[in-house]
């Protein structure tokens, strides 16, 4: 595989709240998702949910001295959603899910959004 001209060290995304927010919600709620990208760096962020199989551009929507921040609103539904992350920058496409940037599309390693999940206050 040739040098990747994209900074996989500035690719970020978790399932806490400045990545997602609000992190545990509920059907109907309105989540904010985002990705993490080093400032400059790339020229598009899609992502992809596998239940549908479809993928929408996010939109550039924060920047930082060293970091861009790309963001999308979904409406959650009754059911999970599994989601990850295309890159691009000139040909190059990279995948991104919970392993970090990888080839491997398999579901279970997608971020995933549970509506009504709420982890216990013990």
């Amino acid at each position: 595989m040739e040098m990747s001209r994209i900074n996989w060290d500035g690719l970020y995304c978790s399932g806490e709240a400045m990545y997602r927010s609000p992190e545990e919600p509920n059907p109907g709620d309105t989540v904010t998702i985002r990705f993490r990208t080093r400032r400059a760096d790339v020229e598009a962020v899609r992502i992809h949910f596998h239940e549908s199989g479809k993928s929408s551009y996010m939109k550039r929507s924060m920047q930082t001295e060293y970091f861009d921040y790309y963001s999308c609103a979904v409406v959650v539904g009754k059911t999970p959603i599994s989601y990850s992350f295309f890159i691009e920058k000139g040909e190059e496409q990279l995948h991104y899910n919970r392993l970090g940037v990888s080839e491997d599309m398999n579901p279970q390693f997608a971020f995933r959004i549970i509506p009504g999940f709420h982890i216990p206050d013990w």
